[in-house]
């Protein structure tokens, strides 16, 4: 009687084990299948901006390639240090789950006590993991949405300034070409004084003239 009741309970943890890895392997297919989806809007929606933005946005990474170097090698930086996290935590999700697993294996939970605390405590660890990953995972995502805002406002102000600089291009232009046009009317205003005055010297001779000659 007791060796079918230790194999009983042995049959009642491996049927719990199988149970506990089936919960936590369908959990982690439905996280990253709802983080794929996020990351796929979130970057339909910077394919749609950068679209938008278009032949202005070129200009203006064209000047700034190597910044955008800098942010692409963050950017992947970022992307294995959120990789490595999420590895992280499924070893430790899983080793937890495997530490309540063997406890109460050794244990061949002797008493209906025991056994509720034991999964008290092991479904506490599991939702304490997840709600430390959503919150890890909440955070990258603020991150690189004000990432996006600040590279936006970058691209805006550079864009900007590029646009004053060919406004105050075009200005001193059309200045130069105003004063110049002002000292090419003022040298001919000159000569023409130059001219009226020598006309009128010779008209002065030529009376000065015929006057001394009569």
């Amino acid at each position: 009687e007791d060796k079918r009741k230790q194999e009983l309970e042995e049959q009642e943890t491996k049927r719990r084990l199988a149970e506990d890895k089936a919960r936590l392997r369908l959990a982690e297919d439905t996280k990253r299948k709802e983080e794929e989806t996020k990351l796929k809007e979130a970057e339909d929606k910077r394919k749609q901006e950068l679209e938008e933005q278009g032949t202005k946005i070129k200009l203006a990474e064209e000047k700034d390639r190597k910044g955008s170097a800098e942010n692409t090698k963050r950017k992947s930086e970022e992307t294995k240090l959120k990789e490595a996290q999420e590895i992280r935590q499924k070893h430790l999700v899983e080793e937890k789950t495997q530490k309540l697993a063997v406890q109460e294996a050794n244990n061949k939970l002797t008493e209906d006590s025991k056994r509720r605390e034991d999964e008290i405590k092991r479904k506490k660890a599991e939702d304490e993991a997840m709600k430390l990953k959503e919150s890890e995972d909440k955070r990258k995502q603020e991150l690189e949405e004000q990432e996006t805002k600040r590279r936006l406002a970058e691209d805006k102000a550079r864009l900007r300034l590029a646009e004053d600089a060919k406004r105050k291009e075009e200005e001193t232009k059309l200045k130069e070409a105003e004063d110049k046009r002002k000292q090419e009317l003022e040298e001919q205003e000159t000569k023409r004084r130059l001219a009226e005055e020598e006309t009128s010297t010779r008209l002065a001779e030529d009376a000065k003239r015929k006057e001394e000659e009569t």
